[in-house]
């Protein structure tokens, strides 16, 4: 049967998931009718570079919070949000360029971010202030973030860390050690990423991520999560309470599946592998991949089929 330490994490994962949907939404009942008070942005860490042109065309007003830091101080990026839209991708700029757009909508007040260098990682908070971001969640004006990567920063960029409580994530074009994504809702949206590592811990919501990977690591309390190898894998473990699971594989990909399933479904499609009892080798069955399955349904696919 599935670990029950990787289980018990999932389960608490989505438990913690709701209680925050939960709490969010009785505090904005109140916020509509309480100041907390004015926020002002935080100064930029260094003058801007020229900036780059931005993916965020629909929005009418500029950039409202707007950061610039030197790519060789950077080595990591932590991400913190909690709703609308993230993109983070390549562009032809000299530093790290974070930016914070803000869009009028329902709502008058909106908490800025907060962004800031601690040890070479970069860190960016959906609030500067974690009571305004409770307390107003709801009834603010809709914010996205922007993160802009130097191509020269590609081959030295150990993680990027994503945690969200909603909303939707991109990724673009980007090279990276490790790519760790924690979702408790919404949409991520990864394409052309190279990695040794991608990790996801996922309560709800949609994922989907192609490019190079080398170690994929997934564990969901529900939702679905497509992820398409473009080379072959070193290793591979996935852990479902419920929800669905693809892996996409070259038509080359020599595997050995080890299952271990309370219920639920598992298949293959597009590779001759033989079963053994709770085995499946697919060629000579040089990658290892790791499938516990409490419930929902698991499949390791072809790539085109």
């Amino acid at each position: 049967m599935a670990s029950l330490t990787k289980q018990t994490k999932i389960k608490i994962a989505a438990i913690v998931a709701l209680c925050l949907i939960v709490v969010v939404g009785l505090a904005a009942l109140t916020c509509g009718g309480m100041s907390f008070g004015a926020y002002a942005p935080q100064p930029p860490a260094a003058p801007s570079a020229p900036a780059a042109p931005s993916a965020h065309g629909d929005v009418s007003d500029a950039a409202d919070g707007s950061y610039s830091f030197a790519a060789g101080d950077v080595d990591r990026i932590a991400i913190s949000w909690a709703a609308g839209k993230v993109s983070v991708r390549v562009a032809d700029v000299q530093d790290v360029e974070v930016r914070e757009y803000i869009s009028e909508g329902f709502g008058s007040r909106s908490v800025p971010m907060s962004c800031a260098l601690h040890n070479n990682t970069l860190e960016i908070n959906y609030a500067n202030n974690t009571f305004g971001l409770i307390g107003c969640a709801i009834n603010i004006s809709q914010k996205q973030l922007e993160v802009l990567i130097p191509y020269a920063l590609q081959d030295s960029l150990e993680q990027i860390s994503l945690d969200a409580a909603s909303g939707s994530y991109e990724l673009s074009g980007v090279s990276v050690q490790s790519l760790q994504v924690n979702l408790a809702s919404g949409k991520f949206d990864a394409q052309d990423i190279a990695a040794k590592e991608i990790a996801f811990d996922v309560a709800s919501g949609t994922i989907y991520a192609s490019g190079d990977f080398e170690n994929v690591n997934y564990g969901g309390a529900s939702g679905t999560a497509t992820i398409v190898c473009s080379e072959s894998l070193r290793q591979a473990n996935a852990s479902l309470a419920s929800g669905k699971f693809i892996l996409g594989l070259p038509q080359d990909a020599n595997f050995t599946v080890n299952l271990d399933k309370v219920s639920g479904g598992f298949s293959i499609t597009g590779f001759d592998a033989v079963q053994h009892d709770d085995v499946w080798v697919a060629g000579d069955g040089e990658v290892p991949i790791d499938i516990d399955i409490m419930s929902g349904d698991v499949e390791i696919r072809q790539m085109g089929k």
